[in-house]
């Protein structure tokens, strides 16, 4: 029927049904006001990537889901740096979804957290094992990297010493305790990317990367650690630089753990 006849019939606004027929608003819209900046399928591929990791023992906190939507419109093309998604796009995210749910984490000693259980440690080498077979890596080890930092920090702390009991002799410290990050990675053959170093600092000075290994690069962060952006400049600007197997279209497999810095 027409859409002047099924306003009619159907007790709908006129200027509604026109809306929705026009294409003027979406027909997945079902409330008033804007659009949510991600669409039903890419907001789909975010719940299921987020049930995927919480099924392997890593569950998103509040903060971390709206990063990790924040990083994936600015992706797309969807928002600006400066426009991150708050937690009131969260709640109306989790109304949307309602599959999802905020829950509280079970307690788990550290030294069982460290091991892990069982079902998750199964769970990942199934999953590795997937892509391992996906992308033909089996017999190939120079596609397969790990990624990691270590954060240093020079602060010497003196040694007991053997002394008289009326004397005791200074022990030299630093002056201050500056923290120096170290990302490196290197692939299941043993090839090691170049060191990426991260000094303390508003502005990068190359003078301490003189004598350094060959191949070491380095920047500067207000806290010596590393970041999301600090990571993802590593990536395209260092790792991509050294690493081995992208010839032919050769997909390369690179390992890392959950920190924040890494999303």
């Amino acid at each position: 029927m027409t859409v002047y006849k099924a306003a009619k019939v159907y007790g709908v606004p006129k200027t509604t049904l026109l809306d929705r027929v026009s294409g003027t608003i979406s027909a997945d819209a079902v409330k008033s006001g804007p659009a949510p900046t991600l669409d039903i399928d890419q907001e789909a591929r975010l719940v299921e990537h987020i049930k995927l990791m919480a099924n392997y023992g890593y569950g998103y906190t509040r903060s971390e889901v709206v990063d990790l939507a924040t990083s994936l419109a600015i992706h797309l093309g969807l928002r600006e740096k400066d426009k991150p998604f708050t937690l009131n796009w969260f709640y109306s995210f989790l109304s949307r979804w309602p599959e999802l749910k905020t829950i509280k984490a079970r307690g788990l000693a550290m030294t069982r957290a460290k091991s892990a259980s069982q079902e998750n440690i199964d769970k990942y080498f199934q999953e590795l094992e997937k892509i391992i077979s996906k992308y033909n890596l089996q017999d190939k080890p120079y596609c397969i990297y790990n990624v990691d930092e270590k954060g240093i920090n020079f602060q010497h702390k003196p040694p007991n010493v053997v002394s008289s009991k009326q004397s005791k002799p200074p022990g030299i410290v630093s002056e201050n305790s500056p923290t120096l990050t170290i990302i490196g990675a290197g692939n299941a053959l043993g090839t090691q990317i170049p060191p990426y170093l991260i000094f303390l600092g508003a502005r990068m000075n190359p003078d301490p990367l003189q004598n350094c290994s060959e191949g070491t690069a380095g920047t500067v962060s207000a806290s010596g650690w590393s970041n999301t952006n600090i990571f993802q400049k590593y990536l395209s600007e260092h790792f991509m630089k050294y690493v081995q197997g992208l010839t032919n279209n050769q997909p390369v497999l690179l390992m890392y753990d959950g920190h924040k810095s890494h999303y």
